[in-house]
């Protein structure tokens, strides 16, 4: 019986919010259960995260297109059906909004292209979510020989120990 006990508390903490957590996800604290330190695992593909006062969102550049997810920040509601642009230098393409998978996909190869070469690329989203529009910025950095990473800010921006913003 406390073997079977001990077994049952083993698997609840191994599977805890933060193991299960998707990108922009937020704890009962505020914590963003995806920074570095409690992700369940890396990520091999570049990522990108930015927020405002009213959105986050977090970007993933994979080899035929660049995957974004946008939520609402105070509340991490998804922010389906809005109009999002990227920008990257001279580049800028419309992500569309794919209602199965509720993200966003950019498939301009030239911008693809560009971000999947070596150096730093910053970038610019334009969201317009009904009456809202909102700009946020981040960027994606390419590792010598083609192989990209993402660099983020693990706090998106904010302090997460007396900070106003209450999730």
């Amino acid at each position: 019986r406390h073997l079977m006990a001990a077994a049952l508390s083993a698997l609840l903490l191994a599977a805890t919010p933060s193991t299960m957590a998707g990108p922009g996800a937020h704890g009962p604290n505020g914590e963003h259960l995806d920074s570095p330190g409690t992700m369940r695992s890396a990520s091999a593909l570049p990522r990108v995260e930015a927020k405002s006062e009213a959105f986050e969102l977090v970007a993933e550049l994979r080899p035929s297109e660049l995957v974004i997810v946008v939520d609402r920040y105070e509340t991490n509601e998804p922010v389906l059906g809005a109009k999002l642009e990227v920008e990257s230098g001279a580049l800028k393409a419309v992500a569309a909004f794919r209602a199965e998978q509720g993200d966003y996909a950019v498939t301009d190869a030239a911008m693809l292209k560009t971000l999947a070469a070596p150096g730093e690329h910053g970038l610019v989203f334009t969201l317009v979510a009904g009456k809202e529009s909102d700009l946020l910025d981040g960027t994606l950095v390419g590792a010598a020989g083609g192989v990209v990473t993402a660099t983020a800010k693990n706090d998106h921006g904010h302090a997460h120990g007396g900070d106003d913003h209450d999730h």
